[in-house]
């Protein structure tokens, strides 16, 4: 988990996933079910640890490309969620 942060009311929990070629597939690609889960493990873990009610959360990716001396950045909201 690389950021835990708030957007309004919501609690985000994001990856970022950076890639300098795509060799090794796309950034978001990294995030597999089984990263996914991890990563769900973790939020738990952390909103365990919090007083009061559960906020509602999501989990983003931030996905960055490296092309040279150009990045392509994107941010994929509501990448996966942790509900089956």
């Amino acid at each position: 988990m690389d950021i835990i942060a708030w957007d309004g009311d919501t609690l985000v929990f994001v990856e970022v996933k950076a890639r300098a070629s795509g060799m090794a597939g796309t950034p978001e690609e990294a995030v597999d079910a089984r990263k996914q889960q991890r990563l769900i493990r973790i939020a738990s873990v952390f909103l365990a640890g919090r007083r009061g009610a559960e906020p509602p959360c999501r989990f983003d990716v931030i996905a960055i490309r490296r092309n040279g001396m150009r990045l392509a950045i994107r941010h994929l909201r509501s990448a996966f969620r942790a509900d089956p």
